[in-house]
């Protein structure tokens, strides 16, 4: 069991506060968040966005205790910062940074008291894929779908990916042969099959 300076009740402290805020205006929204920005990282989102993801981590994360909560808060408070107040360039940007926060965490499991934040994640996944975005967030987002087993949009996305460049086909044959691993039944829940997943290896393979 991890050791941090959180109480056991965090989590639903932070999700209660959360629910909280939805019920307000715009304005009210962003005051209110600030707020928890505040009180659980002692910072206001617009320095903390400011700040690279490794600076974040070395300064949310106890270099021995590796509790990811509060590293895991601040993705999840600049994910909300985009879905709950005004979407302009600054909220972007820090809905892609509260994305790549959130990834790091997922993809590496890191030990955190805030479950939820995987709603949160795949909230921040959705929205960025009606945008346009560079190969290493297309990448970033193949990774979470294919953990996620969503293999559908592990297919779109990544030749989506191989269409701006080849930099990462190795990587996402890997996850195709992986795909393969599983059998057909569990293959048909994802609304995927074999002959399939094998048809878009083959093509891969040609690009």
């Amino acid at each position: 069991m991890i050791k941090s300076d959180f109480n056991d009740g965090l989590a639903e402290e932070l999700l209660t506060s959360l629910d909280k805020i939805n019920k307000y205006n715009l304005t009210d929204t962003n005051l209110k968040l600030e707020k928890l920005f505040k009180k659980y990282l002692n910072f206001d989102s617009d320095f903390l966005s400011t700040l690279s993801i490794t600076q974040l981590e070395t300064i949310f994360v106890h270099p021995k205790i590796k509790d990811y909560s509060k590293f895991t808060i601040l993705g999840v408070l600049f994910v909300k910062q985009w879905t709950l107040c005004e979407q302009n360039d600054n909220t972007f940007y820090k809905l892609l940074k509260g994305f790549y926060i959130l990834s790091h965490i997922y993809l590496n499991d890191k030990d955190t008291k805030i479950p939820y934040y995987i709603n949160d994640l795949m909230s921040s996944c959705e929205e960025l894929s009606h945008y346009d975005l560079d190969n290493n967030a297309l990448y970033t987002l193949v990774k979470i779908y294919a953990k996620h087993e969503d293999y559908t949009k592990v297919d779109d996305i990544s030749f989506e990916l191989l269409k701006k460049g080849k930099k990462y086909k190795d990587d996402i044959l890997e996850i195709y042969n992986s795909m393969m691993s599983h059998n057909e039944d569990f293959l048909s829940t994802k609304e995927m099959t074999k002959d399939e997943i094998q048809s878009a290896i083959e093509e891969i393979k040609r690009l």
